[in-house]
């Protein structure tokens, strides 16, 4: 089971993620990073199927660049 929640203050957002990654009963990794950092000031939590959820996170990082150089 996955966990990732956001906080959100007066002039400080957290954000916090377990790192587990595993299928069914099995755990794959210990140690998976599932915080992306898309910016300065902009970053992403996420979860689900450990290769499709890092394509996807780099996926919206190049596009926030795309966008930003446009």
């Amino acid at each position: 089971m996955e966990c990732s929640f956001g906080l959100t203050g007066t002039d400080f957002v957290l954000l916090a993620s377990d790192m587990s990654a595993g299928r069914s009963i099995i755990q794959m990794k210990s140690d998976e990073n599932k915080i992306k950092a898309l910016g300065p000031h902009l970053a992403m939590a996420y979860g689900g199927e450990p290769g499709d959820t890092n394509n996807f996170a780099d996926y919206v990082e190049r596009n926030m660049r795309l966008y930003h150089i446009r």
